[in-house]
């Protein structure tokens, strides 16, 4: 609990607001795909986001996976749809959805410390759905909004092409007359390790 408190932070008491100056200086939705994030959730988006969940994916805290749901889905239908819809028509999940098992997993034959060990956290379907949903329908409108130069974590963008780039732009540090620059290098442990605490994503990728 101290590691991965330390590594991902505690809880915020206060949440700073959002700089809507400076978002409004970048590219913005248009009404159409605005409307198209708020509309109303429909029942071929929830089936869709089930089927998307693989039968064998880790198991909430309740020890259901999606093939019982997918199994049982003729009798339990009509209460995941009334679950979810409630979540996108209140904003509020309920906390026996929004709860995690997590298990560690050894990333080794020979794991000794928290940092030789992977946390894999099991969600439940339903936030699995909930989460698919999003994704799917985010997955429309961030092309728009994306600027070219990120390559990471884009589909149809390559993350070497910044490798080759940063490898140009090196050649020439060297040289004392020109313009000031700096470069530095980043971090990404904290990202990947809280990434995968959420594996409901399940590998998506922004298109």
């Amino acid at each position: 609990m101290d590691f991965y408190g330390s590594l991902m932070g505690d809880r915020v008491r206060s949440i700073q607001h959002i700089d809507v100056a400076a978002m409004r200086e970048g590219i913005q939705l248009d009404m159409d795909q605005k409307h198209f994030l708020t509309s109303h959730i429909i029942v071929k988006e929830i089936e869709s986001a089930l089927k998307d969940i693989g039968d064998n994916k880790s198991s909430g805290i309740d020890g259901f996976n999606a093939k019982l749901f997918k199994h049982c889905w003729h009798f339990m239908k009509v209460n995941v749809i009334v679950a979810v819809n409630e979540f996108f028509r209140t904003g509020v999940i309920r906390k026996n959805f929004n709860k995690i098992v997590v298990t560690l997993i050894p990333k080794g034959d020979h794991a000794k410390s928290i940092n030789d060990f992977r946390h894999i956290a099991g969600c439940t379907i339903f936030l699995k759905i909930i989460s698919k949903i999003l994704t799917a329908r985010m997955r429309f409108v961030l092309p728009s909004v994306i600027n070219k130069n990120q390559a990471a974590f884009v589909a149809g963008q390559d993350i070497h092409n910044h490798i080759h780039l940063a490898y140009e732009l090196l050649k020439g540090y060297d040289r004392k007359k020109g313009t000031p620059r700096c470069m530095f290098q980043i971090n990404l442990q904290k990202a990947y390790d809280m990434g995968s605490i959420g594996d409901y994503y399940e590998g998506d990728r922004i298109p």
